[in-house]
Formats: C-alpha cells, structure tokens, sequence
C-alpha cells in the first residue's frame, strides 16, 4: 500500500486487513474511545503535508480486503475518506490512496495473479 499526501493537511492514514470470513474492525469514535470487534493487521501513520509512505501487509490469505481511511484531525467532520479493496483470488494487490493539493481523495487497487511453475 502507497500512501501520498500533496496537500498541505497534515492527515492520519489507517489501513486495516481483513482476511475473508472474518468478521470484525476496530472503531475509533469521536471522544477517542475504541472498540475493537476482531484483531486484525492494522498500519496507521500520521503524514504531515507533501509526504508519503508505503506499507506492506505479508502473508495475508487470497479474499483478504483491505480497509482504508483518511481522516485530518485537525477539523471537526475529520472523515476525508473511507475505502476498501480486494482481489479475490489474485495473488497480490498493490493499492494506493493519494490526497491531492485541493484534498480529493483517489483510491486504486490493481491485482496481480501469481503463477505457478
């Protein structure tokens, strides 16, 4: 996952795997309390404007989809974007959420089969 901030905003990006058939997240509400349904892979990262990062989820089953939000923290109705991707059966999937100069969120996700010998 590639996460790329060109706005000015400093922003939190989360992303969370959630393997298929689990059935579970962890919500943070609005006072800071959290409640968590399930354990799952989860990579969260504070950027501050024009930065970016990549992070990397490993040996996570084929169905798993991953759950993204942008929030800036900074403002009251601080949700910019919340996404979700999967691939299925594919192999691996290479997603990515940028944050434009006039903060526009994108989300792509691209799928790559693995083959076998």
């Amino acid at each position: 996952m590639t996460f790329q901030n060109e706005s000015d905003w400093t922003l939190v990006f989360t992303a969370a795997a959630i393997p298929d058939g689990m059935d579970g997240v962890s919500i943070e509400y609005r006072d800071g309390s959290e409640r968590t349904l399930a354990d799952v892979p989860r990579r969260q990262f504070r950027s501050t404007g024009r930065s970016g990062m990549s992070v990397e989820f490993t040996e996570l089953p084929a169905g798993t989809t991953v759950v993204t939000t942008v929030t800036r923290p900074s403002v009251e109705n601080s949700m910019l974007s919340l996404g979700a991707g999967t691939c299925g059966d594919a192999g691996v999937m290479r997603a990515e959420v940028a944050v434009g100069v006039t903060g526009s969120v994108h989300l792509q996700t691209a799928c790559e089969t693995t083959r076998s010998a």
